[in-house]
């Protein structure tokens, strides 16, 4: 949970999700970033909602997601992402469990501090 909601992650539609929780209770689930095709597994860079690194697991991709629901991309297969699944950020640095599960050579941690990845 974070800033009185919980955000969500669709692969299946590509979407980022972000629900509000109201003494208890959700309400009404609203899509904050779309387009994201393999989206898997988020992070928040900075204390603040508007700069989200993402895992974008098929393409091969990490990226950040602005206030406006934008994608850049941080990260890509050239940089040796294979299937990154899951995502940390610790001051500027990104953590980046690649998986490899589709060439299964590899599987690796990276750390990365690109551009933009903190704000």
């Amino acid at each position: 949970m974070r800033h009185g909601a919980v955000w969500v992650t669709n692969l299946d539609r590509g979407t980022l999700l972000r629900i509000p929780i109201d003494r208890g209770r959700p309400g009404p689930a609203r899509v904050k970033a779309a387009g994201l095709a393999g989206i898997d597994d988020i992070a928040f860079a900075g204390t603040g909602d508007d700069h989200i690194i993402a895992a974008l697991n098929g393409p091969n991709k990490v990226v950040r997601i602005d206030a406006a629901g934008r994608a850049k991309t941080l990260l890509t297969a050239a940089a040796g992402l294979q299937n990154p699944t899951s995502v940390a950020v610790r001051d500027r640095t990104v953590y980046v469990l690649s998986a490899a599960y589709t060439t299964a050579t590899d599987p690796n941690l990276m750390l990365a501090v690109p551009p933009g990845a903190s704000g």
